[in-house]
């Protein structure tokens, strides 16, 4: 094996090309040039730098890629910018291929990168010519790996920390995702094989700060299916499971006879292990043909236009594998289980057909005579369960009502409630005829045929029944949600609050909204929604409306989450029940902490799919789909409002904002609030439901194919809130650096920069530094910044950015505005503050807002 080598980035500064001594001698006199002669040397000085820092860039990059190339003499794969001492990338990465990862925006970005001692990573598979790794975590596993495949001896091989990452093009077949390694039973240390949807560093810095190292070989070219397991590894297979997935499979629910599942239950584990043996390909060629038609044969898979089985035109998107996964690589649908693909709402919606489990296994069965089936057993009606984790057992009493209980007290019910025995039954001769009581078969067909991995009270907008994770996981929920039953009636009484509470055109927006999160909720569709943000006066009704009226519609059960986002607590099994998640003035601090503390929750619940539930005593599940609405209330003085973030950018879709306002029919007392106008409210919640489900229009100019209506953002709230942002502390030290106290023919010039140059200048001033410090805004976040003050200027500035982009390259022009926050040249008009004396000039409104708010000093 070649010599490994260090391939760290080095990080040196560029050298300033201006002296720091005057080109003057002792004998010469300093002659001072005119005011306009210093800043055309000024800017360049600033143009001088600049060049300088993107030719010592680009020689840091051609150095980098000339050492890389070595090991990639042939042709480079796709390569990722990453964050110093990180494997987080810099920007979306999963578009690149081989067509569009060399253009220029790109490598600009990786020799920006690699000049600020970032990271490089390369993104695996087969938009990077099938390049792949095999991911060992310890350094004792190298010896047993190359023993087991000696030609990995000569393949590509890199260094973080510990172990080693062999690198090689994979020959044929292989799984184009992260799959696991199990060493002797355990996954923790083990590795992994990188094949697709991921990306792997290659040259830079690792987190705990050693340098990435690489024997700069080619990577060999190799079999997947040849690489041999040394003595105790073991690679995990995924399992063929069916879930609601955020691609669009709503096949979850009780296994009913009247559920999608059908009655019948299959045994996955036999189905599993025949896709992974020799008649695996049969039975699959059997749904290929039933289910998708016009599919063809393509190489080892089946390939088609789409997941309804359409014929394809040229070269078809959705493939199907001979191990019984699919996916459609126009991003349209996920790598699944085909089974999944078959019975999926997504499929469902494009082919009007209602496939079920049962006809899917039904279809096998009569075409290849493979019986998926379990058998029955009789003890169905029992209703009895196994929980794997707590070693007990689910009895559903005949009410429906589900309850833990140990092995003991299972058979105590089942012998009071249903008269089974506990004695071994016998002959008329007293000869035992079994060797189990009745009691006993039930509870021992409950531990092998009726197991559960856990249980859950509740999860808001499901059913009562048995769930399955995508690994494999199972869950038994043990009680449905509750849905106010629909009735046709006067809803008038809420109809006057909404209009009360939200005027200027705001309450066509609330219905909007509180009509698709009805229609969600009653349909089973658990895909995230915008969040509900109510700011008003204290005691305007904005809390009523969220507990008594949102809460209704959504069941009656709301939970605040408040203790589990500020992390005194880290369970939050609690919140999992709840359909509505209501935060009402419980967030009290305006910090920055508290700030991205509710940014992350409404982005939680307003963007993610899947959920990682905790309860106390048990062990986190990941990918749980509960129905989530958020809804928060605040008052809209200074101290509450500054609790959001700020509503653009990510949030610009995720965050609604509403302006509450008294109602003018609300009572004043509480004894005229208790006995007439909250009773009216909660009887009026019934015909509301109605209303929405079956009578509201959004109008078709409001409505949008992603969130159902138009986000809705309060515009005297988005002002405010701007006026309290970080955004707005930089454009008023924009102002104070280049245009304060200076004559009108510096206030009239603009300056055009790049966002690295204008940081570097500001933060030479201490105060600037400290400033910037405290609110966390630093050389990377900076032109962001910048970026999103230009889309949306704060009313009122007293400087105006502009993002201008040139021959590829970002940069910003900075303006000294007027009084009213119109541009210096954009009327004509004489610039303001001409001969203005310093102590004088008049205080700029923002400025003087955020000192009274004491956000700067």
């Amino acid at each position: 094996m070649a010599e490994e080598k260090e391939a760290g980035p080095g990080r040196p500064a560029p050298k300033h090309t201006v002296s720091d001594q005057p080109d003057t001698t002792p004998d010469e006199p300093i002659v001072k040039g005119s005011l306009r002669d210093m800043v055309a040397k000024a800017d360049t000085d600033a143009a001088r730098g600049q060049q300088d820092a993107e030719y010592f860039a680009r020689e840091k990059f051609n150095a980098v890629f000339d050492e890389l190339k070595k090991a990639f003499p042939e042709s480079l794969p796709v390569f990722v910018a990453c964050h110093r001492a990180s494997k987080k990338p810099v920007a979306p990465w999963k578009g690149l291929n081989q067509d569009n990862w060399a253009e220029p925006d790109n490598l600009r970005l990786l020799a920006r990168q690699i000049a600020m001692g970032g990271n490089l990573a390369i993104k695996l598979g087969r938009d990077s010519d099938d390049l792949v790794s095999i991911d060992l975590d310890r350094d004792d596993h190298i010896g047993p790996f190359l023993q087991a495949n000696p030609a990995f001896r000569d393949t590509l091989r890199t260094r973080g920390s510990r172990g080693a990452q062999f690198w090689f093009y994979a020959v044929g077949d292989y799984p184009r995702e992260v799959r696991k390694f199990e060493i002797n039973g355990s996954t923790e240390n083990a590795g992994e094989f990188r094949g697709g949807g991921c990306i792997s560093i290659i040259w830079g810095v690792h987190e705990n700060g050693n340098l990435y190292s690489r024997n700069d070989v080619p990577p060999i070219k190799f079999a997947y299916n040849d690489v041999t397991c040394f003595a105790g590894l073991r690679v995990i297979e995924p399992k063929n499971n069916f879930k609601l997935s955020a691609n669009g499979n709503r096949n979850t629910g009780p296994p009913t006879p009247t559920g999608r599942r059908g009655s019948r239950r299959v045994d996955w584990d036999k189905f599993n292990d025949t896709l992974r043996n020799g008649s695996g390909r049969a039975v699959v060629q059997s749904l290929v043909e039933r289910w998708f038609g016009d599919a063809v044969v393509e190489g080892e898979e089946w390939s088609c236009g789409d997941i309804t089985g359409r014929a394809q035109t040229g070269r078809g998107s959705f493939h199907i594998s001979p191990k019984g996964f699919c996916i459609d690589f126009d991003g349209s649908w996920s790598r699944s289980s085909v089974v999944n693909a078959i019975v999926s709402d997504y499929r469902r919606d494009l082919t009007g057909e209602n496939v079920t489990i049962e006809d899917v296994f039904e279809g096998i069965r009569e075409d290849t005579g493979e019986d998926f089936f379990k058998p029955a057993t009789g003890f169905e009606q029992y209703n009895v369960w196994y929980v794997k984790s707590k070693e007990k057992f689910l009895w559903c009493a005949p009410d429906k009502t589900w309850s833990t209980l140990s092995a003991d007290m299972v058979k105590e019910q089942l012998r009071v409630v249903y008269g089974l025995e506990e004695s071994i039954p016998k002959d008329e001769k007293g000869r035992p005829i079994d060797n189990k009581s009745e009691v006993e078969a039930v509870v021992s067909d409950a531990i092998q045929n009726r197991r559960v991995d856990f249980n859950l009270r509740g999860l808001a907008g499901h059913e009562a029944g048995i769930e399955e994770l995508p690994d494999g996981t199972t869950y038994m929920i043990e009680r449905s949600g509750r849905w106010v039953e629909p009735e046709k009636g006067d809803w008038s009484p809420i109809e006057r609050l909404i209009n009360g509470l939200f005027r200027e055109g705001q309450a066509e927006h609330v219905l909007g909204n509180l009509c698709i999160w009805v229609r969600d909720y009653y349909g089973h569709d658990y895909a995230p929604r915008p969040t509900m943000v109510f700011a008003g006066p204290k005691k305007c009704g904005k809390n009523l409306f969220q507990e008594v009226v949102v809460t209704g519609i959504l069941g009656g059960t709301f939970v605040d989450p408040t203790q589990y986002m500020t992390s005194v607590t880290s369970f939050n099994s609690d919140l999992f029940a709840a359909p509505h998640q209501l935060i009402a003035d419980s967030l009290h601090s305006n910090d920055q902490k508290t700030r991205a503390i509710l940014e992350n929750a409404i982005k939680t619940v307003s963007a993610n799919h899947g959920q990682r539930i905790h309860a106390k005593g048990k062990e986190a599940l990941n990918q749980i789909d509960p129905f989530w609405r958020l809804t928060v209330s605040l008052n809209d003085d200074g101290p509450g409002l500054s609790v959001l973030p700020r509503p653009d950018g990510s949030m610009a879709d995720k965050m609604l904002l509403f302006r509450a306002s008294r109602p003018d029919d609300m009572p004043h007392t509480d004894e005229e609030m208790k006995t007439l106008y909250l009773p009216a409210i909660k009887n009026a919640i019934a015909p509301f439901v109605y209303y929405l489900l079956y009578e509201h229009q959004i109008r078709s100019e409001l409505k949008t194919d992603r969130a159902g209506i138009v986000p809705y953002q309060h515009s005297d709230l988005v002002a405010e809130l701007v006026a309290e942002s970080r955004e707005a502390i930089v454009v008023d030290k924009l102002y104070q650096f280049y245009f304060d106290g200076r004559v009108q023919e510096q206030r009239e010039r603009r300056i055009t920069l790049q966002s690295t140059r204008i940081y570097e200048a500001l933060v030479m001033r201490e105060a600037i530094q400290k400033s910037f410090d405290r609110l966390k805004i630093n050389e990377q976040n900076f032109g962001r910044l910048l970026t999103a003050i230009s889309e949306r200027p704060i009313e009122g500035a007293r400087v105006s950015v502009t993002k201008l982009k040139t021959k590829g390259k970002i940069s910003y022009r900075i303006a000294c505005n007027k009084a009213d926050g119109s541009d210096t040249e954009s009327d004509g008009g004489n610039p303001l503050n001409n001969e203005v004396e310093a102590g004088r000039r008049p205080s700029s409104p923002l400025l003087e807002l955020l000192r009274k708010r004491s956000l700067i000093r």
